[in-house]
């Protein structure tokens, strides 16, 4: 499984990521940060006791800390280009700082929702990006499939 922490800048994604991963990994903090850690599991020990196989793979959770994404429309080619390496994750972990500031929810529920709004614009652009290129090629049933859960999502963006 493949998980991505993303959120604004200094709201502890790294921290989660090395609270993950042990600590195991170096991060950076201007790039996407990438570790695997194995899931301990006790049936798969005592299965490879019982069959004795010549390699035991455990489970693993790959983790991406992906660096601060900047709000805003005149931050968008950068937040696109980091958002580039969470496209291929399973799940999306969103944090956010709800210690360092005045306890105020309306501050953090408005964060949020601004966060919320940013990602659904960049599934916007890349939705409208592929109808575009749909256009130009022959219809086949899988590409009228595709194209009607595209157009649908894009009503729903």
């Amino acid at each position: 499984m493949k998980i991505g922490i993303i959120g604004l800048p200094q709201t502890g994604k790294t921290t989660l990521f090395g609270a993950l991963t042990r600590g195991t990994t170096q991060v950076s903090q201007s790039k996407t940060n990438l570790a695997a850690v194995g899931v301990a599991d006790a049936d798969l020990e005592y299965l490879a006791d019982v069959f004795k196989p010549k390699k035991t793979t455990p489970a693993s959770v790959e983790f991406a800390d992906v660096p601060g994404i900047p709000s805003g429309q005149e931050n968008a080619s950068r937040r696109n280009e980091l958002l580039k390496d969470v496209k291929n994750v399973d799940a999306l972990v969103e944090v956010f700082d709800a210690f360092t500031q005045a306890p105020s929810t309306v501050g953090l529920t408005d964060q949020i929702e601004s966060f919320d709004l940013d990602l659904a614009l960049v599934d916007l652009e890349i939705v409208e990006h592929r109808l575009e290129r749909m256009k130009k090629e022959k219809m086949t049933p899988p590409l009228e499939r595709e194209r009607d859960l595209l157009s649908s999502s894009h009503s729903c963006l």
